[in-house]
């Protein structure tokens, strides 16, 4: 059971900057469980698994898998994320473990606002295809409000912003979207994203670039959000 990497492992979990963070994510290769493959991956079930459950791992993210996976069981959320290339891996099986799944190119996006994580999952058109939260406080805000949001809504923070902001729109009904950022003289500068997307909140990082991938002047900028259900826009101050 013991091995170099098994006691590595062991000693970064049990760490003092481990055990006070607010988070601990592990990375590793093989997944503890899957749904886009028969294998049982028995020796990750039998000796990882127990060691990130015993020093509170919050999610564990893996790959080996090439699609997109989401479980919850025991106190550990499960992340396959092998969607970046290659042959795509297919439905073969059920398990209790795994309630997502996307046989899809894609990539994960994570904000993290002390107790708050918010993860959402785009293919390679800019849809989203998944989405939750996880709430370590959760009498600050409630997670069926990100999810269920009741109006259409745009904001971002930081700002003003100097390097990058994170950019928040929630949709109240399944609905086509296009997010884009205009200049103050009300030139288009991006296309941030469009696409279709369920009811809910999602978060979209601006760098300050343009569509050619140059930073644009300081200034004061509108991000347009334009849905089936409304528009809506907001101020974004660009500091160099």
């Amino acid at each position: 059971m013991e091995s170099a990497q098994y006691n590595w492992l062991e000693d970064q979990l049990s760490s003092p900057v481990a055990q006070n963070a607010e988070w601990l994510f592990v990375l590793g290769h093989v997944p503890i469980y899957s749904v886009g493959t028969n294998n049982n991956f028995e020796l990750n079930r039998d000796v990882l698994l127990p060691l990130l459950l015993e020093y509170g791992v919050d999610i564990f993210f893996a790959g080996h898998i090439h699609d997109y996976e989401r479980g919850y069981s025991e106190g550990l959320y499960h992340i396959i994320s092998a969607g970046g290339g290659g042959p795509l891996s297919h439905h073969v099986r059920n398990l209790p473990e795994i309630t997502e799944y996307s046989a899809n190119y894609h990539f994960c996006m994570i904000n993290v606002n002390g107790s708050l994580l918010r993860f959402h999952i785009k293919d390679r058109n800019q849809n989203i295809i998944d989405q939750f939260s996880i709430n370590k406080n959760p009498d600050s805000i409630s997670d069926k409000d990100l999810v269920n949001p009741n109006q259409l809504a745009l904001h971002n923070y930081p700002n003003p912003f100097n390097a990058s902001t994170m950019i928040q729109f929630s949709v109240p009904i399944e609905s086509d979207y296009s997010i884009k950022i205009y200049s103050i003289s009300g030139l288009l500068v991006k296309v941030l994203a469009e696409g279709f997307a369920q009811a809910g909140t999602y978060w979209l990082p601006w760098n300050g670039d343009d569509s050619n991938g140059m930073l644009v002047s300081s200034g004061v900028y509108t991000c347009h959000i334009l849905t089936n259900s409304g528009s809506n826009q907001t101020k974004l101050i660009y500091v160099k």
